[in-house]
């Protein structure tokens, strides 16, 4: 099967939106109006088709982006440089199937080929707890660098070192 990621269109917003609802409370609720607004602010905002269906997005934010997030804020206050995945997500009829990893993959080649940070940042859920998320970036190479409670939910902030070697084997091709 065909995998293709592309930056995302108007015409992706709705496919995204719903894949985020879907996605609830693993990921956080967002609205259309969040999405849209991101469209052409965000470091990357990338879209996964698998044979031309829609197969998953991320969503990244440089440093200097203008975002009132709590675990955002934690990496801008920590690091000068990083790429903040704020959400990635793919449904369940593609996931094992190498789609997150291709679109990690994809951000980390956008990373350096602008020069850029050098490390990818997230956070996933410890509670209510996303065991499939924290497993899935583990074996990509993310590592826990801190923990906070974000309202009702407590989260693990994670980092993905680019160029370290093992960390890298990851997503290398």
């Amino acid at each position: 099967m065909a995998l293709l990621i592309r930056p995302a269109q108007a015409g992706d917003l709705r496919a995204c939106l719903r894949l985020n609802d879907a996605c609830v409370p693993e990921m956080g609720a967002a609205s259309a109006a969040f999405f849209d607004a991101w469209l052409d602010r965000a470091f990357a905002f990338r879209v996964a088709e698998r044979d031309g269906a829609f197969a998953g997005f991320v969503l990244g934010m440089d440093p200097a982006a203008d975002y009132d997030s709590p675990n955002f804020r934690f990496f801008q206050a920590r690091y000068e440089h990083f790429v903040y995945v704020d959400r990635i997500a793919v449904p369940p009829e593609h996931r094992g199937a190498g789609v997150g990893k291709a679109l990690y993959r994809d951000l980390a080649g956008l990373v350096r080929g602008r020069g850029g940070a050098p490390r990818i940042t997230c956070e996933v859920n410890l509670r209510p707890r996303n065991q499939p998320s924290l497993d899935f970036h583990a074996r990509l190479g993310f590592l826990e660098v801190g923990r906070q409670q974000v309202g009702e939910k407590e989260v693990s902030l994670l980092a993905w070192e680019l160029g370290t070697g093992e960390q890298e084997a990851g997503i290398g091709d």
